[in-house]
């Protein structure tokens, strides 16, 4: 690993910073103080507080950019610690490290829950050893949130290079991609909406990544026609739990290690408390099992492979009609000319809701008329939109899923 030291760590054209790993190595030795409650202004900053907080065994809390107030930042000043005196050394203390890191839920549908963890559990699905070494990654998320940590810990700790594309637009993301060799990618996918398909594709791609929100067949095509020699995978993961299952194919499975500790129950999916953070007093104690949330529909028992279907929070009574919004949101995002759709439901006192659309074009001479049409032929009359509205732009979380709470 030393021989990587002047190699580049983190890259932002945005901020027009970088970081090699000797910035990092020299930054942890020289560092006399450490803000335990994130309130940096750039990513740079972020990453050198948070890989010394690990090292010095330092809890710290992970907000937004600019989030916390200056009467909340809090700082912890070093005495009399073991500083590294290598680059291997510093690996090797923050693999060790005793520090929790407590981080926030992305708010997709409501308000942010905070949630401990110990590095052991942010890392438990990271791999390293040399067949990672040469992966160049492009840094697609919210450092602050479960998979920009997830995603800057795979890379670290096989001394990866990160190309930050995070909120970067497409024109931007596209030309990283092609000048800088990237060979991984991980994103949510609105993140992959907005940017396939691509005149030219990218023949560097290895590994392709989705997670976050549910994807779908078409959005899988688009991005293997942009990045055809990668392989696609779908991860599911969250902010309590961290990573939990991927597949390469349409199916997740719960493998032998983890059946003692996941199970599905009247179509929804329970994690056992050992696989969890710790969630905030405030936010109540979890039982020996947390209900996700997350709807899943079993297609083979015997193999215990399975399906994620909607949220359970999402899902909007029409007429009596359980509605996913996600299954018309595909639908919508299959027609030529459109690039994402919205569904939301508003209350209506004979119905109890009606269907509503924010639709984003990539052909604005498409109409309202025209999409509703095509609609009549692929789904119930319940499920078709009473209003498609037309907007420049989506609303998204803070990690860059499409925001469900209006």
């Amino acid at each position: 690993m030393e021989n990587k030291l002047e190699e580049i760590f983190y890259f932002n054209f945005k901020e027009n910073t970088k970081l090699s790993y000797s910035d990092v190595l020299n930054h942890v030795i020289q560092v006399e103080n450490i803000e335990t409650n994130y309130s940096f202004s750039s990513t740079k900053e972020f990453l050198l507080n948070l890989i010394a907080s690990l090292y010095y065994n330092t809890n710290i809390t992970l907000q937004d950019l600019n989030k916390v107030s200056k009467n909340e930042k809090s700082l912890l000043r070093l005495l009399d610690v073991n500083r590294p005196s290598s680059f291997k050394q510093l690996l090797d203390g923050i693999n060790k490290s005793t520090a929790k890191i407590i981080l926030f839920t992305s708010g997709t549908t409501g308000q942010p829950k905070e949630i401990k963890h110990s590095l052991s559990n942010l890392i438990r699905e990271v791999r390293i050893g040399k067949k990672f070494e040469d992966n160049v990654w492009a840094f697609a998320y919210n450092p602050t949130h479960m998979a920009g940590l997830q995603v800057l810990f795979q890379a670290f700790l096989n001394a990866n290079s990160l190309y930050d594309v995070f909120e970067h637009p497409k024109d931007e993301v596209v030309k990283i991609l092609g000048k800088y060799g990237i060979t991984n990618i991980s994103a949510t996918p609105t993140f992959y909406r907005l940017l396939v398909p691509m005149k030219h594709s990218v023949l560097s791609l290895r590994n392709v990544s989705l997670g976050g929100e549910k994807s779908d067949a078409n959005l899988h095509q688009r991005i293997k026609e942009s990045f055809p020699n990668a392989k696609i995978l779908n991860i599911y993961a969250s902010t309590e739990a961290g990573t939990l299952f991927s597949t390469s194919g349409k199916y997740f499975k719960i493998v032998s290690d983890k059946s003692e500790l996941v199970k599905i129950v009247e179509g929804e999916l329970l994690i056992h408390k050992d696989l969890l953070g710790e969630v905030n007093k405030n936010e109540g104690n979890i039982e020996t099992w947390y209900k996700t949330g997350d709807l899943v529909e079993i297609v083979n028992a015997k193999t215990n492979e399975f399906i994620f279907t909607s949220r359970k929070n999402e899902m909007i009574n029409v007429g009596g009609n359980k509605v996913n919004p996600s299954e018309i949101e595909a639908v919508i995002d299959s027609i030529e000319g459109i690039e994402k759709a919205f569904i939301y439901g508003k209350p209506n006192s004979i119905l109890g809701n009606m269907l509503y659309a924010r639709v984003q074009l990539k052909n604005k001479d498409l109409t309202e008329i025209q999409i509703k049409r095509i609609l009549n032929s692929k789904l119930d009359n319940f499920q078709i939109p009473r209003r498609i509205e037309f907007v420049e732009s989506l609303s998204l979380t803070r990690t860059g899923k499409l925001k469900r709470n209006l």
